[in-house]
């Protein structure tokens, strides 16, 4: 169970690098265009707030990455750790609605797996 968890939330870190590689104009995609608005389109700020945004999604790539090494290796600190990642990730999903609308759902899943892991011990570590 671990090892999936940990798989599962490495792969939704390196999904999130798709918001850094839009917002800092590396490489576009047709379901993911590069736009200078957040919140549905609703708040512009610009191109350097685009990319701050961007900043953003790549911290919290490399946190979900890191966060996926505690699993493996059965850290201690790897529950509290993911809560926070699963929550900034929620807002930016938000943030980046309608186009990061998948990983609201990958979130849940991942938040879904982490309780009942905990709560029936699957996960092999202590409490969140």
């Amino acid at each position: 169970m671990a090892f999936l968890l940990a798989l599962l939330m490495a792969a939704h870190g390196f999904a999130h690098l798709v918001g850094f590689v839009v917002a800092w104009q590396i490489r576009a995609f047709p379901e993911t265009p590069f736009h200078t608005t957040i919140l549905n389109g609703s708040v512009d700020v610009g191109l350097w707030g685009a990319r701050m945004v961007g900043l953003l999604w790549l911290l919290a790539a490399v946190a979900f990455v890191f966060a996926a090494s505690g699993v493996a290796l059965r850290q201690t600190w790897w529950p509290r750790l993911t809560t926070v990642i699963i929550t900034a990730s929620l807002m930016l999903c938000v943030v980046g609605w309608p186009e990061a609308r998948i990983g609201v759902y990958v979130n849940l899943a991942i938040a879904a797996l982490l309780m009942a892991g905990y709560r029936l011990g699957w996960l092999g570590v202590g409490g969140v």
